[in-house]
């Protein structure tokens, strides 16, 4: 069976994540990546990279993405100390009355959060916390912080051990269409490639890259900027 030709735009923890689990099909996908800059540098870069298992707001398949990336970025770091950039910071919330202490317990149920009650405990892992108006915390060790750049960087290096191209630097500029299919893109360099498959990886950008194949996606790219006192 021939190879599919897949084209990713966009070298972010999307692009780069897609890109190594698609060199996982050996024989099945021959996969380019387009980076306009660098890998992980635009809006991955800017992401807090926040993990919080604690909460279970996420429900069903949506919860296993959650988990499957968290444990795949534990074992990146098992792998190469750093490769995801995992700072384990937990994750404490108060209850202050019964309502929200009900709602914690639940979510406490999960994964490997627990309810306390001893202040004592309490004040040991967040010394600076007034416990004086609280029934208890929903606490987990587990939850942290990613850094998205290394990330992409891991799994692009992982990606391309696996016979994955990578082109950085290299800005699409047109999107090319059959039939009313995608067939192929053009970068600025003047290269024009066929695909099977093109995927959009852009995320913010997502809107220029939709209006070359005629499509108005509700996205729009903001900057702004934010001051923290401590």
């Amino acid at each position: 069976m021939a190879k599919k030709k897949i084209g990713i735009i966009g070298g972010g923890i999307s692009g780069a994540g897609l890109a190594y689990h698609l060199s996982l099909y050996e024989g099945e996908a021959d996969v380019t990546v387009f980076e306009k800059d660098t890998i992980g540098g635009a809006s991955t870069a800017k992401s807090a990279g926040t993990v919080c298992l604690f909460d279970d707001s996420l429900k069903n398949r949506y919860w296993d993405v959650r988990l499957y990336g968290f444990e795949s970025y534990l074992k990146m770091e098992e792998e190469e100390k750093g490769s995801a950039g995992f700072d384990k910071t937990g994750t404490l919330v108060v209850a202050t009355n019964e309502e929200v202490e009900k709602v914690i317990k639940t979510k406490a149920a999960g994964y490997t959060g627990e309810y306390i009650t001893d202040k004592d405990r309490i004040k040991e892992i967040l010394p600076d916390i007034s416990t004086e108006n609280i029934l208890g915390a929903g606490y987990t060790e587990d939850d942290g912080y990613f850094d998205g750049t290394m990330i992409s960087n891991t799994y692009m290096k992982k990606a391309q051990k696996n016979g994955v191209t990578v082109k950085t630097g290299v800005k699409v500029t047109d999107v090319k269409i059959v039939d009313n299919k995608v067939k192929g893109l053009t970068t600025d360099d003047g290269a024009e490639y066929e695909f099977d498959v093109v995927v959009d990886c852009t995320g913010p950008w997502s809107k220029i890259t939709g209006e070359m194949v005629g499509l108005n996606v509700p996205i729009w790219h903001t900057k702004a900027e934010a001051f923290f006192l401590c």
